[in-house]
C-alpha cells in the first residue's frame, strides 16, 4: 500500500517510514501540507499521517484540502502529533480524519489504528 507521511520534522518522518516499510508499505514523504497535496497526483496513496502543526500549511488545512476532492473519498487519514487535547480531536475528525494517534507513536499502535480504519 502507497502511504504518505506529512510532517515538518525529517526524523519523525523516517521513523514512522522505517515502521511502515518494514510492514511491506511504500513510503513517500512530505514537509507541510502543501508539499503534500504536491506529491499526491497519481501516486496512489491509500493512507496519509500527517502532523497537525507544520509551516506553510498545518494539519487540518490539508485535512480540509483533501476531503474536497471526491477522489480522495477512499483515503483514510490518521493525524499524528503531540497535542491531544479533546477539542482538536474532535476538529481533526470533523474535518475528515479517521483517526488519531498520539506521538511518540509505536508499531504496535500504529498498525492496530491501521486496522481499526479498514487497512490492514
Amino acid at each position: 500500500m502507497n502511504v504518505l507521511i506529512v510532517d515538518d520534522s525529517k526524523s519523525l518522518r523516517q521513523i514512522l517510514g522505517d515502521m511502515l516499510r518494514s510492514m511491506g508499505h511504500e513510503v513517500l514523504e512530505a514537509e507541510h501540507g502543501q508539499d503534500a497535496l504536491e506529491r499526491l497526483d497519481g501516486q496512489g496513496i491509500k493512507l496519509v499521517i500527517t502532523d497537525l502543526n507544520m509551516p506553510v500549511m498545518d494539519g487540518l488545512e490539508l485535512l480540509t484540502e483533501l476531503r474536497k476532492k471526491p477522489e480522495n473519498d477512499a483515503m483514510r487519514i490518521i493525524m499524528a502529533t503531540t497535542e491531544h487535547q479533546p477539542s482538536l480531536v474532535i476538529k481533526a475528525l470533523m474535518r475528515g480524519a479517521d483517526e488519531f494517534l498520539a506521538k511518540p507513536v509505536s508499531a504496535e499502535v500504529l498498525q492496530q489504528k491501521m486496522k481499526q480504519i479498514g487497512l490492514g
